[in-house]
């Protein structure tokens, strides 16, 4: 058996449509898929994904398909909900509209699920969009550094790690987006500049030591895909821009009502992270 399997195994929670967790006596809720092959004595990789402003876990499930995608491909999903209304992540006290602990009430989420499902722990990532990706950007970077690699959408955080705290980088991006300028710049809605997204991906670039020149490839029409190579400790650093896509997860309910013409807006992010994923584990 793997070391990292689990004996005795883990019980396989009843199956809910959301599930609470009580965080310094406050009920959190989150949402939850596992694998079918799910049986508590082999261990998975685990994805916690974090809804944009005013939506839910549940909404962002719906549009994102991540859940079923995800647990179809082996992985744990977990979609926590953001406490206030409308529902947001503070990740800038004062600042993000909550005033809710939400680093501390996903380390607590985390650690409570490593210890009921059988989790591996060299494979544990978060993903978000909007300002839940901005909320993965500061949470990699909050002790205990659980993740191996992070997926940002629509929101690219540089990193505030200490030095010797590095992680996989995927940044994808919609050019055309307004509420994030691709470009950098005041966003709609927004009072606070943001550096453009490629000064975000290659600070991260040079972090991890990898090569200054990206190689760029094309997977899909209007999907640019630039990575860095031979990055220091076996990280990976990527920018999937998609040109002429606005803020909406590409790929998902939304971004195909809306941006039926874009061809970008129809390239699937969430098969994209789960790809990235694959090929990343903490080192």
């Amino acid at each position: 058996m793997h070391a990292a399997d689990c004996t005795p195994a883990r019980a396989k929670p009843p199956a809910r449509s959301s599930y609470t967790i009580n965080v310094k006596g406050v009920p959190r809720t989150y949402r939850l898929a596992l694998p079918k092959d799910y049986d508590g004595t082999k261990a998975m990789p685990m994805v916690l994904l974090f809804h944009g402003w005013n939506s839910s876990a549940a909404e962002f499930d719906k549009d994102t398909g991540f859940d079923t995608m995800g647990a179809a491909r082996g992985y744990i999903v977990v979609s926590p909900d953001g406490s206030s209304k409308p529902r947001t992540w503070n990740f800038i006290p004062g600042v993000s509209g909550s005033a809710a602990d939400d680093f501390g009430y996903v380390n607590t989420l985390a650690s409570d699920l490593q210890k009921q499902l059988c989790v591996d722990k060299d494979r544990i990532y978060a993903a978000g969009h909007s300002s839940g990706s901005a909320f993965v950007g500061f949470l990699v970077c909050k002790p205990p550094y659980p993740f191996a690699g992070v997926a940002m959408v629509e929101a690219s955080i540089p990193s505030s790690c200490p030095a010797n705290v590095t992680y996989s980088v995927l940044s994808i991006h919609g050019t055309a987006d307004v509420n994030v300028p691709y470009n950098g710049g005041i966003g709609q809605g927004q009072t606070v500049p943001i550096p453009p997204v490629k000064t975000t991906i290659t600070s991260f670039a040079a972090r991890d030591a990898c090569e200054v020149r990206a190689v760029v490839n094309r997977p899909a029409r209007g999907v640019e895909r630039a990575t860095y190579p031979k990055c220091a400790n076996g990280d990976a650093v990527t920018l999937i821009s998609l040109i002429g896509a606005s803020h909406p997860w590409a790929g998902g309910l939304e971004a195909k009502a809306l941006e039926r013409n874009v061809p970008a807006a129809q390239f699937s992010t969430t098969a994209a992270i789960l790809d990235f994923f694959d090929t990343q584990r903490r080192k």
